[in-house]
């Protein structure tokens, strides 16, 4: 893996507290020098005053990437609860790969095309070690044609379908359905990357294609390739709002290994992701030092109107302590589509949105997530009827 050129030291030095954005600064800062020279970020970590250490473990939490603060910090007792964690993610880690290899036990007796993505695959393909990085599900894309025989085939190995509202899920066509593993394991099976059909549109990323390129890694797992990756992850990032330093770290690792920017670049505009792509490279870059920064913006054939719009965003809306709250920054990168014209009046519609419901924003329970609700794919409803739509129009569907 290509190292990625170290941050500028922002560190405090010893005894004193910092304020919040100094604190996200140095955590940054360790995670860019952490990728340079491991013992760089574990001298970082050492500055900080032993009153400030749970707070930025709970920060690094936040921002998803505790393991990497885990798997750096030093040996001392007021990192003690670090070195447990990193134990946990050693084992978290371990059980994602036996989830993934049963997965795939069932995959291929079916000659079904799949590979990883997300998760297990960008940990194994991209960070130091495949316990810096962790998930929380697993994600895996399939060929949409084999799509209905594959789930069929886990449930009569008792995977448990999660996602069993059929008539909601013929009426919006999920590009996933989420399934539980005999030992516990949680599965998005992804017929498309997109869930969305209106991203599906926005985005085409044809799974039959992404398949066929797929690449097998040295411990045998299969995933996308190197480009597609890149892509996928900066889509993934900017329409979650790229807000959290743990989607900028994967961006800017899966950047770090690119040798043939053209390719990336023609990935990209198949895709029509171009402005996802070159905005996450470009605060991946602003917080993590990562690869292509304003070079991501030229590679990606971007506007100079677009570069200024998205520096000044960045500029009066920083990434926060709390990337979860509402905020402009994760607004403009949530409303990135293909064309300026149509990323801009989707921000406009997030902004009114916004106005509307008042500021800021209280953070309540996703009705989607409650199964006592008939508008929650958790709602069980079963439609054999609807089911066998659904599974006709994915397997009919142009992947793209």
């Amino acid at each position: 893996m290509n190292q990625i050129g170290s941050v500028q030291r922002r560190s405090v030095g010893a005894g004193r507290s910092v304020p919040a954005k100094a604190s996200l600064h140095r955590l940054a800062a360790v995670l860019a020098d952490g990728l340079v020279d491991p013992t760089r970020a574990v001298d970082q970590l050492r500055q900080l005053p032993d009153s400030d250490v749970q707070p930025f473990i709970e920060l690094s939490r936040r921002h998803g990437v505790e393991p990497w603060i885990a798997a750096v910090a030093p040996k001392q007792d007021v990192w003690s609860s670090a070195a447990l964690q990193r134990v946990k993610f050693v084992a978290t880690g371990a059980k994602a790969r036996a989830e993934l290899e049963a997965f795939g036990s069932v995959a291929d007796e079916l000659a079904v095309p799949w590979c990883a993505v997300k998760g297990q695959a960008v940990a194994e393909s991209l960070y130091p070690s495949p316990a810096w990085r962790f998930g929380v599900d697993i994600d895996v894309l399939v060929a949409p044609s084999r799509f209905a025989e594959l789930t069929a085939a886990l449930e009569a190995r008792r995977w448990q379908l999660i996602d069993v509202n059929w008539p909601l899920a013929a009426a919006t066509m999920p590009g996933e359905l989420r399934f539980r593993s005999p030992t516990g394991g949680l599965f998005d099976v992804h017929w498309h990357l997109m869930n969305n059909p209106v991203l599906r549109r926005s985005f085409p990323m044809p799974s039959d294609v992404l398949l066929k390129r797929r690449r097998q890694l040295p411990s045998g797992l299969p995933v996308l390739s190197a480009d597609d990756q890149l892509v996928h992850l900066a889509v993934h990032a900017a329409l979650s709002g790229a807000c959290r330093l743990g989607w900028l770290l994967d961006v800017g690792l899966a950047a770090s290994v690119v040798s043939d920017w053209t390719g990336v670049a023609e990935r990209a505009a198949a895709a029509r992701a171009g402005l996802p792509l070159a905005l996450v490279l470009s605060r991946a870059h602003r917080w993590l030092a990562t690869p292509a920064g304003r070079s991501g913006y030229r590679a990606m054939g971007v506007g100079v109107g677009w570069q200024l719009s998205a520096q000044l965003i960045d500029r009066l809306s920083p990434l926060s302590e709390y990337p979860d709250q509402p905020a402009l920054a994760r607004s403009f990168a949530r409303s990135t589509r293909p064309s300026v014209s149509r990323s801009m009046v989707e921000f406009a519609r997030h902004a009114s949105a916004f106005v509307r419901s008042g500021a800021p924003q209280t953070r309540v329970s996703s009705p989607l997530q409650d199964p006592n609700d008939v508008r929650s794919p958790l709602h069980p409803v079963p439609d054999d009827h609807a089911r066998r739509r659904y599974q006709a129009e994915v397997a009919t569907a142009e992947s793209g």
